[in-house]
């Protein structure tokens, strides 16, 4: 059977959703269990009923103020410095008060989840919440709660205390999942799943030891933005830029970091006019030093991607994403090989033109205009990895405008 786990993240909650979307309707996949922490087991719940489209445009439209009972808008029309202070005020009582309530939470989910629905469906849902103050995690399938009390416990499971108020559920206090099972994949498991497909949206929470090496884990490389900035854009971002990940990890799309057409991906490194041979002789003329600091810049920035960088090709793709990234290309759409080098040439461009650059964009502009062959690849030495290995690529890049 297979299964999807869903992790806790507050406001991220939206890249889940996209990715969900991108396996069922793209991938064909079903699953026979869904489970779930915090925003997880919200979004768990959804898809459990089968209603991917209102789930989606629940995502689209969401706003802090239908979330927490808190007056954002009048914090948000005070100048910079009084609302500061206002908000660290509002955070005193906050927390004075039990954590911020979250009862428009629950009204939001009283009209978009069906607890009928939820039961009748052939995807059993899962769930984690901890009681408080005894800490006792509680894993619960949705045929162990009581009929009429899914929604409570789904808020029981959302509930971050100290930030929001805990749970009550006759006469029990709860908190949040995360703080025994941010990913619950030991669920799935212990549910039959023996595939299990897990989104992880890297938010404060405790992970199961060796749960990740049962999983086939699908996360995001860029900022999905704080836990709890429920605002209409970052949401439809993050709906965005999961759909991008799921078709990825299917195999439909190339690229780590940003999103590239399948296919194009291999066709990067032709663009570049140097061969496997070329590429060969230019890391064989590197001092031992140099090379040795390479490596090092390499394995630290592709560690995440280990299990993927297996050839020439992909080492290029990822050199290029990260030259890209120093430069802000947008990461959003869906690239050519050859439309993606247009527009880092173009962004380079924009950024060489002006006064204040980062300090990073600096140092790979610089290192980059001072390689002029081979070895004056010994002075990336001093530069840190991110910038020495975009300063390579742009090198090898400007070396194949060069030859037109």
């Amino acid at each position: 059977m297979r299964g999807l786990v869903l992790s806790g993240g507050g406001a991220r909650g939206a890249y889940e959703i996209g990715v969900y979307r991108a396996l069922a309707e793209e991938g064909g996949l079903t699953f026979g269990v869904v489970t779930g922490t915090s925003v997880g087991a919200l979004n768990a719940a959804l898809i459990a009923q089968g209603d991917l489209d209102r789930a989606e445009a629940l995502w689209r439209q969401i706003t802090t103020e239908a979330v927490l009972q808190l007056d954002a808008a009048s914090l948000g029309a005070l100048p910079p410095a009084e609302a500061v202070t206002t908000a660290v005020g509002f955070v005193s009582q906050y927390l004075q008060n039990g954590g911020v309530d979250t009862s428009p939470l629950k009204a939001l989910l009283e009209g978009c989840i069906d607890e009928g629905r939820v039961r009748r469906s052939p995807t059993e849902l899962g769930l984690v919440t901890v009681e408080y103050p005894t800490l006792k995690p509680c894993t619960l399938l949705c045929r162990d709660i009581p009929a009429g009390r899914l929604i409570d416990y789904l808020m029981a499971s959302s509930s971050l205390f100290p930030a929001l108020q805990r749970w009550e559920i006759d006469g029990k206090f709860y908190m949040d999942g995360g703080y025994y099972d941010n990913l619950p994949v030991e669920l799935a498991s212990r549910c039959g799943a023996d595939e299990i497909w897990a989104v992880d949206l890297h938010a404060p929470g405790v992970k199961r030891p060796g749960s990740l090496k049962r999983a086939r884990v699908i996360d995001c490389y860029w900022d999905l933005g704080p836990v709890l900035d429920f605002s209409p854009r970052q949401a439809r971002h993050n709906l965005a830029v999961g759909a991008q990940d799921g078709r990825k990890a299917l195999g439909l799309r190339d690229g780590f970091a940003y999103t590239f057409a399948r296919g194009e991906g291999d066709a990067l490194l032709p663009l570049l006019r140097i061969t496997r041979a070329e590429l060969e002789a230019l890391l064989g003329s590197l001092s031992p030093l140099t090379r040795i600091g390479l490596q090092r810049a390499v394995r630290t920035l592709f560690r995440p991607y280990g299990y993927r960088l297996r050839s020439y090709e992909d080492m290029a793709l990822r050199c290029a994403e990260v030259a890209g990234e120093l430069f802000s290309v947008p990461h959003t759409p869906t690239y050519t090989a050859a439309g993606f080098l247009h527009s880092l040439r173009a962004r380079r461009a924009v950024w060489a033109r002006r006064k204040k650059r980062s300090l990073s964009q600096e140092a790979a502009l610089r290192m980059a205009g001072e390689l002029r062959n081979p070895l004056d690849i010994a002075k990336l030495g001093t530069v840190i990895p991110k910038e020495a290995i975009a300063a390579a690529f742009l090198y090898v890049l400007d070396r194949a405008d060069q030859r037109g």
